[in-house]
């Protein structure tokens, strides 16, 4: 008996601690969701991860009629021109409309070449949109957004 308690009872504290942390933290919406991604991707760009980037983006993403894995090659290969990226995006407005979505926004890009070197700054706007697939949202064509020079061209 005391050997079946010892396992239960920390079970049951288990299985009430994840009931109470779902009732005090519910699911994000969609458009908290695209946001969430969003930042995730800033996130991947100052870590200088093509690959953390390139997994927001859909099975069959384009962008101006290039597929995802080649623009992991080209975020990689000019990635390793700098030391430092920084990415910030603001001024999002999402609209979703069943299991698809737009969002509009802007980016700021801060790009170093050394750690002490001034930093190259770009800033654009961009047109995103995005379908879910396997229940998370995923960027499926980015056509018209271009990246900076050295970046990915």
């Amino acid at each position: 008996m005391k050997k079946s308690l010892r396992f239960a009872i920390p079970l049951v504290l288990l299985v009430f601690g994840v009931l109470l942390w779902r009732a005090t933290h519910p699911a994000l919406t969609d458009e908290q969701q695209i946001q969430a991604a969003l930042d995730g991707i800033a996130t991947q760009a100052s870590h200088k991860s093509a690959g953390g980037i390139t997994s927001f983006l859909a099975k069959d993403f384009q962008l101006d009629g290039m597929k995802k894995s080649d623009l992991q090659k080209q975020l990689t290969i000019g990635m390793l021109n700098f030391r430092v990226v920084n990415m910030k995006i603001s001024g999002v407005q999402v609209q979703v409309n069943g299991d698809t979505a737009t969002t509009r926004g802007r980016y700021d890009l801060g790009l170093k070449t050394e750690f002490t070197s001034p930093e190259e700054k770009y800033a654009s706007d961009f047109s995103l949109k995005w379908k879910r697939e396997n229940g998370q949202w995923k960027i499926s064509n980015a056509d018209g957004n271009k990246l900076p020079m050295g970046l990915g061209q």
